[in-house]
């Protein structure tokens, strides 16, 4: 089953100091919101999501992935979700667990991915 696109998504408290500490490491800016202090960089097939104030936690995320029938195999599988799939205003999906450790795990695809 195809999860989606990895993307690890950080919740920063300066977007431009992050953005430098990356560039530092080799990472490369493939997007950055003008509408909000969000950023996305990559180095290789690294994806890291910078966030200052959108998110309130660190999240092993996943993009672009069939999220009802990610969520029906983790069902099957005993698993629980924090919060079960939905549907967004905007035609975007997602569905919110946790693993042992408690470390978020995020599904989510928007119309186009």
């Amino acid at each position: 089953m195809n999860l989606g696109r990895f993307e690890l998504a950080l919740n920063v408290a300066d977007l431009n100091v992050s953005l430098t500490f990356y560039r530092r490491l080799g990472f490369n800016q493939i997007d950055r919101s003008q509408e909000s202090d969000v950023a996305v960089v990559q180095s290789g097939n690294c994806r890291i999501a910078l966030y200052k104030g959108y998110i309130a936690e660190n999240l092993i995320n996943f993009r672009g992935g069939d999220i009802p029938a990610i969520a029906e195999r983790a069902i099957t599988e005993g698993l629980t979700f924090e919060k079960e799939a939905f549907s967004g205003s905007d035609g975007s999906m997602a569905a919110l667990i946790r693993d042992p450790d408690g470390n978020a795990v995020y599904f989510v695809s928007h119309p186009g991915e």
